[in-house]
């Protein structure tokens, strides 16, 4: 065999690698980290893992930060950052049990990615939720927007994945390649605050 890295390792072992056991972080750390990835082919499986290791956490009395980052084949074709994808793991960390969730800052989707998008909510999310795919697609921004209405649509979006965390903190992770980096990195600090996310 041959040593597999970075891209050709995730194809072979989709799943995150444990680092190390509940009981020893217990003795050793504050909080314990944990990876997920909503929408992999093991995902479902992993669940499990993830389900047992925060229940353990908990009966130490340790906090747990889900990294619960949406990707895999069918999330990567309807861009596993869209409002859903990123709406969708942070629900299924508050169903898990997680403290805080670190999901990617909700970009809008891409115009080459737009059709499947609005395919895969209308086959797969109406029969249950009927209102879903408008109520997704309506979030959407469009060419003729302006600035403060593109950022209130931003705070708009924040605001849905906020209401699907019940007691799970809930932190961003990257965004859109920043021109201005500071400047930017205020300016989406401040419309996810405003949404109700905590950092």
């Amino acid at each position: 065999g041959h040593l597999l890295i970075g891209d050709e390792l995730e194809k072979h072992h989709p799943r995150p690698m444990e680092m190390s056991s509940v009981e020893r972080a217990a003795k050793v750390a504050d909080a314990i980290g944990i990876a997920w990835y909503p929408g992999e082919i093991e995902s479902g499986q992993d669940m499990e893992r993830v389900a047992r290791t925060i229940e353990e956490a908990h009966n130490y009395n340790l906090p747990v930060v889900l990294w619960g980052y949406s990707r895999g084949p069918v999330f990567n074709k309807i861009q596993a950052d869209s409002l859903f994808c990123c709406h969708y793991s942070v629900s299924l960390a508050e169903s898990l049990g997680a403290d805080v969730v670190k999901v990617k800052f909700p970009a809008f989707v891409k115009p080459e990615k737009i059709n499947d998008y609005k395919s895969y909510l209308e086959n797969y999310i109406k029969d249950k939720m009927p209102e879903a795919p408008e109520s997704y697609l309506d979030l959407e921004m469009s060419e003729e927007m302006d600035k403060e209405e593109i950022r209130n649509l931003h705070i708009k979006r924040s605001a849905i994945i906020a209401s699907a965390a019940g007691r799970t903190l809930i932190g961003y992770s990257g965004g859109p390649k920043a021109k201005d980096p500071l400047k930017e990195l205020l300016e989406s600090t401040e419309v996810s605050l405003n949404g109700g996310i905590e950092g």
